[in-house]
């Protein structure tokens, strides 16, 4: 019987747990940015463009680490001995660290190493590959399995703990304005970028660690008499081959989080160069810009604090949680065409309203899938569980953090 007391408390270690992945995710996404735009590398290297390059070469290799690393961290997790402290937990708090550690060392190159090409490279790969592993030993979806069968609880935990999420991604998400007003103290933007980022990231570090401590893991699920053999990797290699389920969520998830990446992405690059540069000169208007990305942002994060609460409403209305996904999804695939028709007829470049209203809508479409494709993954792993008779949630989860950063890639 999986234990449910303590749930007001249980709910903010979730809550919290998060924090380190969330932030390390988004700033991990701005990485090609800060090559490019804040790192300096073109002018220490002398080299013209290579900052691109380098970042477009480090995305292929990053996406090699991350087919053969993340799965294998999944079963060292999934493998791991019951002890009083828990499975799940202290990999969650050992993955805590190694995203600090990789977040850190990925926006706090130092000079010399940008100087030199092969130590450029080793630098990256190595604090990549630190971030790869802590993200790999996330033990949300583990833990959250563990917890309980009962879809109820879920829901809350999982509803919470979206809003929570949005709130960690808050720092990166207004990253550009805040360092553009710290900057005018300091006056090197890339030594900046670096400062304010170690900064955020040790505080949600902190925050991560509390909240994993806050769970209490259940030792074993398991009665003495049914306690699974250890997991070998003949056994996970069945559950992927076997667990159906995975692979069409799979297919369902990349698409939705790709067009949503892209469109976010698209948004930024657009309000850059389209309304705050002057492409004769190449000259950006940094005040302008951070002035109108901190709008564009406030619109795109107002209805993801509401939209998990309507997830939910919506759920018990309809009955299914799979249904709910596909209504918004294809809600949000309204939206996008709509969103490639205005750049067509030149209206989005026109008006930053037409971008601001087109934000808001696909952050209210897409902000309506993330509870039912958390849920859905939870489901997945019940399944892997049902017909297995193991838990093997890590594994099932590295599939959904490989999905994410497959997407992030293209």
């Amino acid at each position: 019987m999986k234990q449910t007391s303590g749930l007001t408390k249980t709910i903010i270690g979730f809550s919290l747990m998060s924090f380190a992945h969330t932030f390390g995710s988004v700033m991990y996404g701005m990485f090609m940015q800060y090559l490019t735009d804040y790192s300096g590398i073109d002018a220490t290297v002398g080299i013209i463009g290579f900052a691109a390059t380098f970042g477009t070469v480090i995305l292929l290799l990053t996406r090699i680490i991350d087919g053969v690393d993340d799965p294998i961290q999944a079963f060292i997790m999934d493998s791991g001995k019951e002890t009083k402290f828990g499975k799940y937990r202290k990999y969650t708090i050992l993955g805590i660290f190694c995203i600090a550690a990789g977040i850190i060392g990925l926006f706090a190159m130092p000079k010399t190493v940008k100087a030199h090409i092969p130590l450029l490279y080793i630098w990256v790969l190595f604090f990549y590959l630190l971030y790869d592993i802590g993200t790999a030993w996330n033990g949300t979806g583990p833990l959250l399995q563990k917890y309980t069968y009962d879809a109820g609880v879920r829901t809350k935990i999982v509803a919470v703990m979206r809003v929570a999420l949005i709130v960690a991604a808050l720092p990166a998400t207004f990253f550009i304005p805040v360092i553009t007003g710290v900057n005018k103290s300091i006056g090197d933007i890339g030594k900046t970028y670096s400062i304010v980022c170690a900064l955020f990231m040790v505080i949600v570090a902190v925050l991560s660690v509390l909240g994993v401590l806050l769970i209490k893991e259940p030792e074993n699920k398991y009665s003495e008499e049914h306690t699974p053999e250890k997991l070998r990797v003949k056994d996970a290699l069945v559950m992927f081959k076997s667990n159906k389920p995975v692979w069409i969520h799979s297919i369902g998830f990349i698409l939705q989080e790709f067009s949503a990446t892209i469109s976010t992405i698209v948004m930024v690059y657009f309000l850059k160069w389209v309304y705050c540069a002057d492409l004769s000169t190449g000259i950006v208007d940094n005040d302008q810009y951070a002035h109108l990305y901190t709008i564009l942002t406030v619109v795109g994060v107002i209805p993801t604090f509401v939209c998990p609460f309507l997830s939910i409403a919506a759920i018990k209305k309809i009955g299914s949680v799979d249904k709910v996904l596909k209504t918004f999804l294809l809600m949000s695939g309204i939206g996008y065409v709509v969103f490639f028709l205005t750049y067509l007829t030149g209206l989005l470049q026109a008006s930053f309203a037409v971008c601001l209203v087109m934000r808001f809508f696909l952050a209210i479409a897409n902000g309506m899938t993330t509870i039912p494709m958390m849920l859905l993954w939870t489901e997945c792993s019940d399944y892997a569980e049902y017909t297995s008779g193991r838990s093997m949630t890590a594994l099932v989860s590295s599939v959904e953090h490989l999905m994410s950063k497959m997407q992030m890639a293209f």
